[in-house]
């Protein structure tokens, strides 16, 4: 059997890849200029494995269902915020990776789906919660919460491409024991896997989700089996054209965004600041997110607030004017307290008082 294959590839101008390889012997096919493939791109529009990240911030803090929005995708990673001591409920765990099914046959199929029970097997040590053969996560329910923990995971949404047998073709372990204590991603790292199930160790927060179950979709039929491993090739072939496309791709900063109002007017505690986004490009299939801040702060006062000046007290009173007879005595009072600043204004009244006073009777 022949297979032809058309493609033109396009990186930092046109070129053709003209080729032919032969597969185990049986197998042929050509890459030949047809299909145009913009590289930047090729992951990120309608390919096969394609993935997104979803939010789950807002919805794994309370009772429900967590999903991928589309139901012909399928898990392939978690990724949890900073280990909070005396806070790891599953909410940690903010963004779920979705992605299309790699294999051509399966790509943007209806899925079917069932709801597989995980509320008495996380309730308990030690134990691996599955989805049954043949099915990949989309999914789980939390019975409780908030706050909700790993043994409150009662439900996980397990679904499978229509015409998947049920079976998978190979399963293996993702371990990320202490890995998956801080903040990152716990995913499958082997292309054309997705998540099938999580292992829990001696306790209920979410650290003690210690292991992932990766497991690879499955084909029956041969020449679907045959168009399978033509694509897995030419995955292997183009690797180098499109370098980071089908590995992973780490987050790099956006530029810096305009500096933000100041806090206040005047003083110098005033701040401002301003901001930027892992988006250039954002992490996907497993990149490292951005190192550093995504937030940037300044001082931006400038000139010292306007301080209206005080009275202090007044002092003692000073001796009295005529040592026999009526005299008159006075104290005096300063604005000191605080004295006037940065254009405030002057203390209001008199800073001198009088009185009379009597000197005794004059000889």
């Amino acid at each position: 059997m022949t297979l032809m294959f058309d493609w033109r590839v396009t990186l930092e101008g046109d070129y053709d890849v003209n080729h032919s390889w032969e597969l185990n012997g049986r197998i042929s096919f050509s890459l030949i200029s047809a299909i145009r493939i913009k590289s930047k791109n090729f992951l990120t529009s309608n390919a096969y494995g394609q993935c997104s990240d979803i939010n789950w911030h807002s919805s794994l803090d309370r009772v429900g269902w967590s999903t991928c929005p589309d139901s012909r995708t399928y898990l392939k990673g978690l990724w949890r915020n900073d280990n909070k001591p005396g806070d790891e409920r599953v909410g940690r765990i903010e963004t779920a990776r979705c992605c299309n099914a790699f294999i051509s046959a399966y790509h943007k199929q209806p899925s079917t789906c069932l709801n597989a029970n995980w509320a008495q097997t996380l309730d308990r040590k030690y134990v691996w919660a599955l989805c049954p053969a043949g099915y990949y996560m989309q999914g789980v329910r939390l019975g409780a919460g908030p706050p909700a923990y790993l043994n409150n995971i009662d439900e996980a949404k397990c679904c499978h491409p229509q015409g998947h047998p049920n079976s998978f073709e190979h399963c293996y372990d993702e371990d990320y024991t202490y890995k998956f204590d801080n903040k990152g991603w716990a995913f499958c790292k082997q292309l054309g896997y997705y998540l099938v199930g999580i292992y829990k160790s001696d306790c209920n927060q979410l650290y003690c989700l210690e292991k992932l179950r990766c497991c690879k979709m499955n084909i029956s039929n041969s020449e679907l089996r045959n168009q399978r491993k033509i694509e897995e090739l030419l995955q292997h072939k183009l690797k180098p054209v499109f370098i980071n496309e089908w590995g992973a791709v780490n987050g790099g900063w956006s530029n810096w965004g305009n500096w933000g109002q100041c806090s206040a007017t005047c003083g110098q505690h005033a701040q401002q600041e301003r901001t930027r986004s892992c988006t250039n490009p954002p992490p996907s299939l497993g990149g490292a997110q951005c190192n550093g801040e995504s937030k940037e702060t300044r001082y931006c006062g400038g000139h010292a607030c306007p301080v209206n000046g005080g009275w202090s007290m007044f002092g003692l009173w000073g001796q009295c004017s005529a040592s026999c007879g009526i005299g008159y005595q006075e104290r005096v009072r300063s604005c000191t307290n605080p004295p006037p600043s940065g254009g405030g204004a002057q203390c209001s009244g008199e800073n001198r008082e009088t009185r009379s006073c009597n000197g005794g009777g004059c000889l």
